[in-house]
């Protein structure tokens, strides 16, 4: 649960930077330089889908599938951009069968704002912290604290 969770923040950031960035040449060594450029305010809808294959050996192969769905809105500020990710669904199955965990619930109801700076680097991450009190609601202390190492912003 922890990777996939991560791997949908972290593809969907990826693919976030890539779709409002725009191209252009440097001419003092040639390389090609990636400018953040989104506009003054933009809302769209983002579905990413995550497959992982993983080889159980003598059980043969586990397939982990997550799937989400954000409405995700950028607004330029004084010094950078808001990028608002409104999760509207999320479902994992294994192996074709849905996966019924409080977890993926959660994550599926907390609203993030990502805070950027003039030249898309994120700052700062508001709304998080709801997440990491939900997951310390749901699961017994000892595993919350097993988990507290990953449950912060700077692990994101």
């Amino acid at each position: 649960m922890k990777l996939v969770s991560k791997s949908i923040m972290c593809w969907s950031l990826t693919i976030f930077m890539v779709v409002f960035s725009t191209e252009s040449m440097s001419k003092e060594n040639g390389s090609i330089k990636f400018t953040f450029a989104p506009g003054e305010k933009i809302s769209f809808i983002q579905k990413l889908t995550v497959v992982k294959e993983k080889d159980m050996g003598d059980k043969g192969k586990q397939l982990d599938e997550a799937i989400s769905t954000t409405k995700i809105t950028i607004t330029r500020t004084k010094t950078g951009w808001d990028v608002l990710a409104e999760p509207k669904s999320l479902s994992m199955k294994r192996n074709g069968e849905v996966i019924n965990n409080p977890i993926v619930s959660l994550l599926s109801s907390v609203v993030v704002t990502c805070k950027l700076d003039a030249d898309g680097n994120i700052i700062d991450v508001e709304g998080y912290e709801a997440f990491i009190e939900g997951i310390s609601k749901q699961v017994p202390p000892q595993v919350f604290k097993q988990l507290a190492p990953v449950l912060n912003v700077e692990a994101m």
